[in-house]
């Protein structure tokens, strides 16, 4: 594969050395309302102009408020990502014109996501809707990347002492291994499953390079200032190992005012900027300052 993949934001892009590369993982850190969920969506809309068709928001959120993907889409660009579920089987899943464009992996139920916050029976309880949540998360990539999607973005990831006591984290370690890089005609396989064979001709029909698809992950982060972020040194294990990018986004303080910044601390294989940019969130989404 050549060329870079555009994050939507020609400033990012450039201290990116062109943008993120294409196939990859990038990681976005920083705490809550710093403007995670804002660049996820400037990365997704984008692949309207890109590869023809926006990419795919994945909203794990557990508890709380949601991300309000629907409403800054519409406010930032104009977009109604499509939320009306898409049939598993059947000639529904195939039928022309539908779209499904978002989806909200778990129900706001107001539990904590991690094993150790919550008793042995609500674990059994988040892993019996583990199970049934792969499937359908399974269902609605595979349905965007026979359409043309060629991004995904996950959000709502809370932070985690033990990532492998995450459900959230263990969700997406299946998708990233299992889904978003898997050969198209065995992720259909996993989709269908009993009902592969009377799909499998669509499904030959319908191939896509699994390579292409690129992958923003919005982690929530304990830390808020920038300055303590970058102090922080990045993990030797897990997905900020394997991420080929690592955003920080964080505050200072100046003249009395608290600002936003944005910093790359990792972009492997690409020349990028080591410089801390200063951001500011507008009803069209981020934009440079300074």
């Amino acid at each position: 594969m050549t060329g870079r993949v555009t994050t939507g934001l020609d400033w990012l892009d450039e201290m990116l050395g062109g943008g993120l590369l294409p196939g990859t993982l990038c990681l976005v850190h920083g705490a809550t309302g710093i403007g995670k969920t804002h660049l996820g969506l400037h990365f997704a809309h984008a692949g309207r102009a890109a590869e023809g068709r926006e990419g795919l928001l994945l909203d794990m959120v557990s508890r709380g408020d949601s991300q309000s993907h629907l409403d800054y889409a519409r406010r930032m660009f104009g977009w109604e990502p499509a939320v009306q579920p898409v049939p598993i089987s059947g000639d529904g899943f195939w039928e022309a014109g539908r779209r499904w464009e978002y989806l909200h992996a778990f129900d706001y139920t107001g539990r904590p996501v991690e094993r150790g916050a919550v008793s042995q029976e609500e674990w059994r309880a988040w892993n019996l809707q583990l199970q049934e949540k792969i499937r359908q998360a399974a269902a609605f990539c595979y349905h965007g990347f026979v359409r043309g999607s060629r991004r995904v973005v996950v959000d709502g990831i809370e932070p985690a002492a033990n990532p492998a006591d995450s459900i959230q984290h263990r969700l997406f370690e299946y998708l990233y291994h299992q889904v978003l890089h898997r050969q198209h005609d065995w992720l259909a396989r996993e989709v269908f499953r009993e009902h592969f064979l009377a799909n499998r001709e669509r499904v030959m029909a319908c191939p896509y390079d699994h390579q292409a698809v690129t992958t923003m992950f919005l982690q929530t982060t304990h830390e808020v200032g920038i300055d303590e972020m970058l102090l922080r040194p990045l993990p030797d294990s897990g997905l900020e190992a394997n991420a080929n990018t690592v955003i920080m986004l964080g505050k200072r303080v100046q003249g009395g005012a608290v600002t936003r910044h944005l910093h790359v601390a990792k972009h492997r294989g690409s020349a990028c900027s080591t410089e801390v940019a200063q951001f500011a969130i507008t009803a069209k989404g981020l934009v440079r300052e300074g």
